[in-house]
Order: C-alpha cells, then structure tokens, then sequence
C-alpha cells in the first residue's frame, strides 16, 4: 500500500507540472492569434491580411482536431472577414456557414455564442448585399435582430437592414428602421454610431423629400468632422452631394463632390474614388456617359459573380504564390509542441485512470475472495464437525429410549432436532449458490426456506432469461443480501407477511422487499450487524439501498444496482 501511495504522489505532481507547462504554451498562441487579429483589422497591404489568413487557417484546423470548437469558430469567423475584404465573397460565404453549423452544437446561449452567431449573419449580410441579392441580405440582418442582440449590434443590423432597403428603393422601409436606429443610437451615447444613423436616415428622408433630410445630414457631417473620421466624413460628403443632384443645384453639388474627392486622394481610398467619379457622371448629367455608367455596373456586377464562382481556385492559386516563410515555422513549431504535449497529458492521464482501477479493482476482488474463502470454510467445518455430532449424539439418545420416555428427555431431543435443523441451515448459507440457469429456483428455495406456517412468503416469477446479464458476482452478492434481510425479518420482525419483487428498468435490476412487522428504528438498525452487512454488500457491488424504517408499520427496503 506503501508503493501505491508514492505513485499516486508521483503522478498528481507530473500532471501538475504538465498542466502548468501546457498553460504556458496555450498563453503564447493566444497572444500570436490576438496579434494576427490586430494585423487584419489595421492592415496596411493586402500581404498583412494574407499573413494573418494562412496563420488563422492552421489554428482553425489545430482547433477542430483539438476539440476546441469554440475557438474554432471564432477563427473562422475572422477568416471569413478577411476573405471578404480580399474580394473572396463565395468564400467567405462558405466560411461563415461553416463556423454557424458549428454553432448549432452548443444548446445553451451565452454572450459568447451568440456574439459569434451576430458577427457571422452580419458578414454573409454584407456578402449578399454587395452581389446585389438584397433580400438574402435582409434575413441574415432579421436574423440578428430576433436573435436578442446587445443594443449596439441590433443598431448595427437596423442601419445594414436599412441600407439593403434603400439600395432596393424601398425608402419607406428604410425610413422605418433607420429611425428606430438613430433613437437607440441616442441611447448608447456612441457618437460616431449617432452620425452614421442620422446621415443614413437624412439620406433616405431627402428620397421622400422630407424637409428634415438636410439638417440630418449637416448635424452628421459636424458629429463626424469633431471625431475626424475621415471615412464617415467623405460619406456625408457623398450623400450631401447626391441630395443637390437629385434637386438639379449643380453648384452645391459639385462643392461636396470636391470636398468628398480632395479627402479620398489623401486616404488612397479607390472604392471612395470610384463613388466620387460616378457621382460626378450623374452631375453632367450627359445620356452617353449615365449610358456608360449604367452598362459598366451591369460588367462589373457579373464580373464580381462570375470572379466569385471560383473564388476557391483563384485563393488557393494565390496562396501558393505568396508563401510566409515565418508564419509557416512559427505554426509548424506551435503545431508539433501541441501535439507532442497532447500526446504526454494524455498517455499520463489514462496510464494514471487505468492504475487507479486495476488496482482498486485488484484489491476489492482479492478482499471479497478472502470472504468467500473463509465462508466456504466456515460452512464446512459447521456441516463436518457440529451437524455430524448433533446427528451421532440423536442416535445415541434414541438407541436408548428408556431413558427419553419422561418430559425432560422429550424436550432434549426436540432441543437437539432444532440444534440439528439450525446447523444444516447455517451450513445453506455459507455454501456454494448456483449462479447459472437454475438461479432463480436458488432464489425460490430461499424465500421457501424462511417461510412456515406462521410467515407466508411471496414473490414474482422470474425466468432466467432475467440474470442474463448480471455478473456472477452480482447473483452471490445478492442471495446473502436476500438471505440477511430474511433472517433478520425471521428473528426480530414477528412479521406474518413478506414479499419480495424483481423488475428490471432497461439495465437497472431493481428489488424491493416489505413486510408487516413491527419495523426497525434508526437506534436498532445501528446495533443490527446483519443490516450493516448488507450496506457493505450493496456497496461492494456498486449499487444502492433504501430502507423505510417506521416502528409498528412494517420493514421496507429497495435496491438498484447496475446489470
């Protein structure tokens, strides 16, 4: 016992060790998968976001062969981002489905999941938008909305759902939500979420012709000039121009158009250069150029679809070519570290598991042998010695009658029968049971035994069929369960009654025994060892017991254990 002890030591203090050394290393792929993050979100080439999708698609795979989905899914869907910005659409369309099946895993919402289930249905939003399948877009946006959002992502999903309306013309709608946003907006004290509601709302108040769209759109321009957001500056600018245009002032207009052109070539924004220059069309108001104009959307929009249908060769072509020489020595270290001390923690943990159960197992079966061996002893020195002695000391008596013929000599020899009759049935109940097919008679003849013509005893047929599946072990452990409750019930209960029933509940064998004795309270049933004993033997068997005890009311008892 000495020896298991210093092992079991020893393990604990290995795997603490392990577990401290693996924290270590799970710290140091968190901080390089946060700097990667921070390298797409701020990236200053296309080579940065590039750099951070080859890194994040080795850890997404690390991840799902780990088991860690979690992880999984938030890589994935920082993945799908950056292939949205690459242009990669049916991609990271593909990527987002992906990442929400894994979602549907988890049963429970918690903040985390359902931040990552917002984040997904707004990036394939945005992928539909930008093809042009606006409805599509509306139910990945409608999606967030019923999905309990925090107020700044159901704001956000308001303006998307907007712009997806307005894109369609529909400016009633688009009223409506953008509406609802810029008074939430207000709510969350953000100002630059404030001046983006408020632009959009002036935007589409100024397609209705509401007298409020100019105002709406100035305090915007002011909220965003004070931030020096230049993006949202330029946008306002955009839109201020677009309102002139759409009233024929071509001197407001092209003063915007200016402000909005002079800012996007100081940023290099080519997308903002190209709304600049196609508003600029619309001012000269030239039929061959909004001719022009009108047919290059059309190019444009079936070159984005067609580009997009074999996004995945084009990535994987691109991919190829660019090759990261750090990154790709940076994961395959971090990659084979993890599966080498994987492997470790859990050749230890199971060599730990499987000592622990052989040796528990080893112990528990070497006592119960001990028990049986010394039951089988017992049993045949009772039956040898006492029962072959009490049997030639009747002999004796009865070869000599005379002297039995007075009142005393006939209570010696029904004295000597019960002696005689008591170390036969000792002698039963420590012999060998018959565990096989004929159990269930073993069990009938049990329950007969301790019946007479005081105590009448009754129970269920049971066919063999019925132990099929329980142990040896488990039919020895419950005969002398059976044999300890009935003898109790034979020497203290007074009981006229008992029953004993068997059912099965798929692979539970239940057993439930009553009588109409006089009960046991909770101060005999410590004194009573044959009690006690049968906790130890339901305990040896992993199973368990309740017992019903009420003084005057009888003597209930149930027991489960495991086929």
């Amino acid at each position: 016992m000495k020896i298991s002890a210093v092992s079991f030591l020893f393990y604990c203090v290995f795997f603490c060790c392990f577990l401290k050394s693996n924290m270590a290393l799970a710290q140091q792929q968190k901080d390089s998968t946060r700097y990667y993050y921070e390298l797409a979100n701020n990236k200053k080439t296309n080579v940065d976001l590039i750099k951070s999708l080859n890194y994040l698609e080795i850890k997404e795979a690390e991840n799902l062969s780990n088991g860690d989905t979690l992880n999984a899914i938030q890589n994935l869907r920082m993945i799908a981002i950056i292939q949205k910005d690459m242009r990669l659409l049916n991609k990271s369309e593909n990527t987002s489905v992906k990442a929400l099946q894994l979602l549907d895993q988890f049963q429970t919402k918690d903040s985390i999941t359902k931040a990552a289930r917002t984040g997904l249905n707004n990036n394939i939003g945005k992928i539909y938008r930008e093809l042009g399948e606006y409805e599509k877009a509306i139910k990945h946006y409608d999606n967030i909305i019923t999905n309990d959002p925090s107020l700044k992502e159901y704001v956000t999903a308001l303006n998307n759902k907007g712009f997806a309306l307005y894109e369609q013309q529909k400016y009633h709608l688009a009223l409506e939500n953008y509406t609802i946003a810029h008074s939430n907006s207000l709510i969350l004290n953000d100002k630059k979420i404030i001046a983006r509601a408020q632009d959009n709302l002036g935007i589409t108040q100024s397609k209705l012709n509401n007298d409020f769209a100019f105002i709406n759109m100035i305090s915007a321009l002011k909220i965003r000039d004070s931030l020096k957001f230049k993006n949202g500056i330029i946008t306002s600018y955009l839109h201020l121009a677009e309102h002139f245009i759409d009233r024929n002032e071509r001197g407001n207009a092209s003063f915007y158009l200016e402000k909005a052109h002079l800012i996007a070539n100081e940023a290099d924004n080519i997308n903002f250069k190209e709304a600049v220059l196609s508003l600029k069309m619309d001012l000269k108001n030239d039929p061959e150029l909004l001719e022009y104009k009108k047919i290059n959307e059309e190019i444009s929009a079936n070159e984005k679809r067609r580009r997009n249908s074999f996004a995945a060769d084009q990535y994987d072509f691109n991919k190829a070519l660019i090759k990261v020489k750090e990154i790709d020595i940076i994961a395959e270290k971090a990659k084979t570290k993890n599966i080498y001390y994987q492997f470790l923690g859990a050749f230890l943990l199971i060599l730990f598991i499987f000592s622990y159960f052989i040796l528990k197992s080893k112990y528990k079966k070497e006592k119960l042998q001990e028990i049986h061996n010394t039951e089988a002893h017992i049993s045949k020195k009772i039956h040898d010695e006492l029962g072959n002695d009490v049997f030639y000391l009747m002999s004796q008596i009865q070869s000599n009658p005379e002297s039995l013929l007075n009142n005393k000599g006939v209570k010696v020899l029904n004295g000597l029968n019960n002696i005689y009759n008591k170390a036969r049935d000792i002698s039963k109940s420590l012999s060998k049971i018959e565990t096989g097919n004929s159990y269930p008679d073993e069990l009938t003849a049990l329950l007969n035994s301790y019946g007479s013509d005081v105590t009448k005893i009754v129970t269920n047929q049971i066919t063999p069929d019925f132990w099929k599946t329980v142990s040896k072990y488990k039919k020895e452990e419950l005969y002398r369960i059976l044999q300890e409750l009935l003898t109790n019930m034979k020497k203290h209960s007074e009981a006229t009654f008992a029953a004993v029933l068997f059912t099965k509940k798929q692979n539970k064998v239940i057993i439930n025994y009553a009588d109409n004795g006089i009960g046991v309270t909770k101060n005999d049933f410590k004194l009573n060892n044959g009690l006690s004993n049968v906790e130890s033997r339901i305990d040896a068997i992993n199973g368990n017991i309740t017992f019903e005890m009420k003084p005057n009311d009888g003597f209930k008892v149930e027991i489960r254990f495991t086929a």
